[in-house]
């Protein structure tokens, strides 16, 4: 659709209640690859201005699309990416038999694929409506039929407009005033040329919506029509309809960043309010002159007040950072163990790499020793030739293998660390449920060998349920010989303090015996029938 479409506001039919149209709101941002944490940061609420962030409810906050370690992807893609344009550009020069440019090339070694730029080769955006559109401020006023309707047709509008693998990552965040969306795009692009072969590049201008911001707007504007959301002021076209007439330009709108808005308007209801205190204050003292110690009295009680206040405030405030900085060691801990993985992959990366180098290396050499007889031997060159290209589709066919290896293995690793968790999950619920008292080593009945029984409630063993089976599965086997040394090692420590207790009943039995006594007398019974004995008889 051309950028100049006219896009109208929803008109009313006959009899059709009147509703106001909200202008859509959406903004790109440039992004950087090596600045992809902040995002994370903000996305995890764990970093940035969190002074409008209700943090009690972010866990309502959904991920749309992507997943979470999206970014490491990323990095992981550009990192490939480089080096099979560094190997296309050396492969195109020396099929134009430019073996000094092949060389120079080889030694610069490899380039960001995408042009320097201030922005940045990716775009963060947001798509969000004004909060009075949900119903009001926060989750708690929104009405759910229209935070619903708004986020199937914004997830409808990105997938629609950024194809295949261009949106990385789509978020919605609750916790605001607002209901809004966060999304990451990347557009990666093919190009060929004769010097440079087939390249690989981000280039966000290759996608028309990120080519042309006016054209952006008037799409979003059409998609939300039947909402009740319009597009946005025609601003752009307003500066170009006042050149074109040499009237005065109005300015740009400036983008101010919520946090600065906020201290905006910190600052300006600071300053109304100290004007309408100073207004007050004069008005009071010319009419109340005599109410001054009942004014006095008011103002420490509401001085008062406001430092409780301030003092409850400063307490939530340090809670929430307290919060913030726990969220942040984790997202470390885990930051590190993922840097350290991503590390030992691309050392394996870049060992692949070098060997190709090297054959590079080797076969440029061979090149340049049968320069030299390129001059008198024209038969030779063509059968050198014929070679070099055998030894390229050789070099290919590798390289592709090579890459599937790479591909196996990190399938192959992911797939033992999983098995892994679940191992260490199982073991440990088991001994948790073993220390617990909720299962024991048993039989079910007498005539059965010692399992791993379920005992709940003092109640009589029962086979382990289904779900605590199957948890406990994948290191069952383990599980049982732990618990049977357990059990061993704890009768083998109580097997002579038993056989003590046993020896004792039945030294105080035979006593019992031999001084008639009957098998059921207490202490009291016995001392009662000496008395009797002593008594004498009359």
């Amino acid at each position: 659709m051309p950028a100049n479409t006219e896009i109208a506001k929803p008109v009313p039919s006959p009899g059709e209640q009147v509703t106001a149209a909200y202008p859509i709101v959406l903004r790109f941002k440039g992004m950087a690859p090596d600045l992809m944490h902040r995002f994370v940061l903000h996305d995890g609420r764990s970093g940035g201005d969190l002074s409008h962030v209700d943090l009690e409810a972010t866990w309502e906050n959904r991920v749309l699309r992507g997943r979470p370690d999206w970014h490491a992807k990323v990095k992981q893609r550009i990192h490939l990416v480089r080096h099979a344009n560094h190997r296309e550009e050396i492969r195109a020069q020396l099929a134009k038999h430019r073996i000094k440019a092949a060389k120079e090339i080889l030694l610069e070694g490899s380039s960001d694929p995408w042009r320097p730029s201030k922005e940045g080769p990716m775009r963060e955006g947001i798509l969000t409506v004004h909060k009075s559109f949900f119903g009001g401020v926060g989750r708690l006023e929104w009405e759910a039929k229209k935070v619903e309707a708004f986020k199937q047709r914004a997830l409808e509008f990105l997938k629609e407009h950024f194809l295949g693998d261009q949106l990385l990552y789509v978020v919605a965040h609750e916790d605001e005033e607002a209901y809004h969306l966060h999304f990451v795009v990347a557009v990666w692009h093919e190009k060929h040329s004769a010097n440079r072969g087939r390249q690989i590049v981000l280039q966000p201008s290759a996608n028309p919506l990120l080519a042309n911001y006016e054209h952006a707007q008037d799409l979003a504007g059409m998609a939300f029509t039947d909402l009740g959301i319009c597009r946005g002021e025609r601003r752009a076209e307003a500066r170009r309809e006042a050149r074109r007439k040499q009237e005065v330009v109005p300015p740009p709108r400036r983008h101010v960043t919520p946090s600065a808005w906020r201290s905006e308007q910190i600052v300006k209801g600071k300053a109304t309010a100290n004007r309408i205190i100073a207004e007050a204050s004069a008005a009071a003292e010319a009419v109340t002159v005599g109410a001054r110690p009942d004014a006095e009295k008011t103002i420490r009680k509401c001085r008062k007040r406001a430092i409780k206040d301030a003092r409850r405030r400063n307490v939530a405030m340090q809670k929430a950072e307290r919060v913030a900085e726990r969220q942040m060691a984790e997202l470390q801990g885990a930051l590190v163990e993922k840097q350290s993985e991503v590390s030992a992959k691309q050392a394996q990366i870049d060992a692949l790499v070098e060997a190709q180098e090297d054959v590079n290396t080797k076969a440029l050499a061979a090149i340049a020793e049968k320069k030299a007889e390129f001059d008198s031997l024209r038969t030779r060159v063509r059968e050198m030739k014929q070679e070099v290209v055998e030894l390229s589709s050789q070099a290919e066919a590798e390289r592709t293998q090579v890459t599937v290896l790479c591909a196996q293995v990190q399938a192959e690793g992911a797939r033992v660390d999983a098995v892994k968790a679940r191992y260490q999950e199982a073991l440990a619920l088991g001994l948790r449920l073993f220390e617990r008292r909720q299962s024991r080593w048993e039989p079910l009945r007498p005539d059965e060998p010692r399992q791993l029984v379920w005992v709940q409630d003092g109640r009589k063993p029962t086979p382990l349920p289904k779900v605590v089976e199957d948890n406990l599965a994948p290191a069952k086997s383990l599980l049982e010989l732990i618990i049977e040394l357990i059990c061993q090692i704890l009768e083998a420590l109580f097997a002579p303090r038993e056989l003590a207790v046993v020896q004792e009943v039945e030294i105080i039995q035979q006593a019992r015996v031999e001084l008639g006594l009957e098998p059921d007398m207490t202490i009291e019974d016995v001392l009662k029938r000496r008395a009797v004995e002593e008594e004498p008889t009359l």
